[in-house]
């Protein structure tokens, strides 16, 4: 009894050291899995973040877009180190990377006319793990005032406690609340936006609150206790 005790302990030993296996990485994301960064208007600006290659083999990787929200006339396109695409590709598969060099995706943005902000995601695995992802995010501002000079914008926000006032809220088409990290933790869109958002269940920090309505885009940081 003993001996098929210890036969199945090994056993279950060796399936979580494969799965273990399975699910670790073989690059690191730099600058991290997120930029947030303000562009300038007709400005051609790229943003790149990389998955340098930390093993011993070359490395394959493979992307697929997640969503993407780019204002009206703005021009966005998707890069990776196989290829430059015309738009935001749904999905690729990168040049093999060998050790100590890098494989990345890069999103290049044109902001024209219209403020607001880009919210741009896609998720990159290694072609044989596909178990094991990380998603990468990109929020790009342009033409938005600080919320001190927004004083003709047509609704407040205000932090107070734990929860997220919000006035005019029947002019608001969507809301989101992104983490500092670029995470969309919470979005809102017509009747289901209530003027108060319990915000009990953050951790505190500071957040990116991001409003729409028909004429209107407001970007603004809140810290939360």
């Amino acid at each position: 009894m003993k001996g098929i005790l210890n036969t199945l302990a090994l056993a279950v030993a060796i399936t979580f050291a494969a799965a273990n296996v399975l699910l670790a990485q073989n690059y690191a994301l730099s600058p991290g899995d997120s930029i947030v960064e303000v562009a300038e208007f007709d400005d051609l600006t790229v943003y790149n973040i990389l998955q340098n290659n930390v093993s011993g083999d070359s490395l394959f990787m493979s992307w697929q877009k997640v969503s993407s929200d780019v204002p009206p006339t703005w021009e966005a396109l998707i890069c990776d180190n196989n290829n430059c695409y015309a738009d935001l590709k749904e999905s690729g598969v990168m040049h093999p990377v060998i050790p100590g060099e890098y494989a990345f995706l890069s999103v290049h943005l044109t902001p024209h006319t219209n403020a607001g902000t880009a919210i741009i995601r896609y998720v990159v695995w290694e072609t044989d793990n596909p178990l094991s992802r990380d998603t990468l995010t990109w929020i790009i501002s342009s033409g938005i005032t600080g919320v001190e000079n927004q004083t003709s914008l047509p609704l407040s926000l205000q932090v107070i406690g734990d929860q997220l006032f919000i006035l005019h809220t029947s002019m608001i088409e969507e809301i989101s609340i992104l983490s500092a990290e670029g995470k969309i933790l919470f979005e809102g869109k017509g009747q289901s936006l209530n003027s108060v958002i319990d915000l009990s269940q953050f951790s505190t920090g500071i957040y990116l609150i991001v409003a729409r309505g028909e004429n209107f885009h407001h970007t603004q940081k809140i810290f939360v206790q």
